[in-house]
């Protein structure tokens, strides 16, 4: 099969390889440009859109198979339903919030269409790859220069604000901790679990380097100073050994047992941990405390200031509404009037997954949940048929999955550039099943 498919990579006509090479340069710049540039993102995403639907209006070839089709079907119905439910309730976010739940998903089911053949999803591989070491690279040369190491000549600013002001040079100081802000640093909750998974998936003569990557990726998320980013970074690696070991792939467990769990556990966390703490002067109760926030109400400062947990008052909040609508929820673009946190945007909450049992009741939701069970379902029987598409599977699973758990505690999945971490997973169920099972 690898044989085959490479000779049909050699096959290919100029034209495609140039639009494979075009539209993952531009897929890589929407990745790692940070999410403060939304419209610059948009923009991207639609030269891309244009480019394929361009492409598709051409050679008129299916590329969608049909549950495929019929998933996007339901997901653009349910979205729509809500809307125009949230719409005669009079939400003020009804269509704002209609726009990213039924416009976004017919979006990305014209980009995926752009996905045609093996060696497409080969390119997105190498385009995350890329995107990794560029956001690695530029986080680094950002805390170099906030702390005066870099030099200005050589650094370029892809944010509004200046290194100093994405990185706080004063948090060790005060509170023990680094902290950064980097508006790129979500991308990361798919990208480690992504490219563990590939590693010990498929080890091969670039391992090495993968490995480098994937350590550089685990330090700058446990250090950052961003709750999720340490939880995933730390726990994600070790329940990706384990939901392997239940799947049971040989090869995979030979990896695992001294590659991902000795140089992991040693190596990463005892040894550079180690190196960084003594050298930065981190103090590690501070840390604790501080990722021990995340589940008590009120913390107190190195000031003695007393602040409030929002993300836990807006979950006590928006339940105490749901109650008044448990099953079908009040629509798009709800907000509950008693607790309102943008008086811009007043549907707007950091707890996406409460705010959207809110708007959607339990029905809704159940609804929703039954398309990423399908999804989850597909991935996980692609990866264990052991065909060219399972590494590939099972890392945008493991990646999907991680950044969905992040999207807990911030709406991530609300902008546009982030939902590529539910249909890229799509995209591989789609070529696995368009692709002739005897090539597969």
């Amino acid at each position: 099969m690898e044989t085959y498919l490479i000779i049909e990579e050699k096959k290919l006509s100029i034209q495609r390889k140039f639009m494979y090479s075009f539209g993952f340069i531009l897929f890589s710049m929407m990745i790692v440009t940070p999410s403060a540039y939304q419209i610059h993102k948009a923009v991207l995403i639609f030269v891309i859109f244009w480019g394929i639907l361009i492409d598709l209006l051409i050679n008129k070839k299916r590329r969608l198979y049909p549950l495929i089709s019929q998933l996007f079907v339901f997901y653009i119905l349910l979205g729509l339903t809500y809307g125009i439910y949230g719409y005669f309730r009079q939400n003020l976010g009804a269509i704002p919030i209609t726009k990213e739940t039924v416009l976004y998903v017919i979006l990305y089911m014209i980009l995926i269409c752009g996905l045609v053949d093996y060696t497409s999803i080969k390119y997105i591989h190498k385009t995350l790859v890329f995107s990794m070491s560029f956001l690695c690279l530029y986080f680094l040369a950002s805390i170099l220069n906030a702390y005066g190491i870099w030099p200005d000549w050589i650094y370029f600013n892809l944010q509004t604000e200046t290194s100093e002001d994405s990185i706080n040079t004063d948090a060790i100081e005060l509170y023990g901790r680094f902290s950064a802000s980097f508006s790129s640093f979500p991308g990361l909750l798919f990208l480690q679990p992504y490219l563990f998974s590939y590693i010990i998936t498929n080890p091969g003569q670039k391992s090495k380097l993968m490995w480098i990557l994937f350590i550089a990726m685990t330090v700058i998320m446990v250090f950052a100073g961003r709750r999720i980013l340490m939880i995933v970074a730390l726990t994600f690696p070790l329940i990706i050994v384990v939901v392997l070991s239940i799947l049971n792939k040989p090869i995979a467990l030979k990896t695992i047992r001294w590659r991902s769990v000795i140089l992991y556990s040693v190596f990463v966390i005892s040894g550079l941990g180690f190196i960084i703490i003594k050298i930065s002067g981190l103090n590690i109760q501070s840390s604790i405390e501080y990722f021990l926030f995340t589940f008590q109400a009120q913390q107190i400062t190195s000031g003695g200031q007393v602040i409030t947990n929002v993300r836990l008052e807006t979950i006590h909040h928006l339940f105490n509404g749901w109650k008044e609508s448990p099953i079908f929820g009040f629509g798009n673009g709800a907000s509950y009037s008693k607790y309102i946190r943008s008086d811009t945007q007043p549907w707007s909450y950091e707890v996406q997954y409460m705010q959207f049992i809110y708007s959607w009741g339990v029905f809704g939701c159940m609804l929703y949940g039954l398309g990423i069970f399908y999804i989850i379902k597909k991935l996980i029987k692609i990866y264990k048929e052991n065909t060219v598409f399972s590494t590939y599977a099972i890392s945008s699973l493991m990646g999907m999955v991680a950044f969905l758990i992040g999207n807990a505690t911030n709406p991530y999945l609300l902008k546009i550039d982030s939902l590529y971490i539910i249909f890229l997973p799509v995209a591989i169920i789609n070529l696995y099943y368009l692709t002739p099972k005897t090539l597969s």
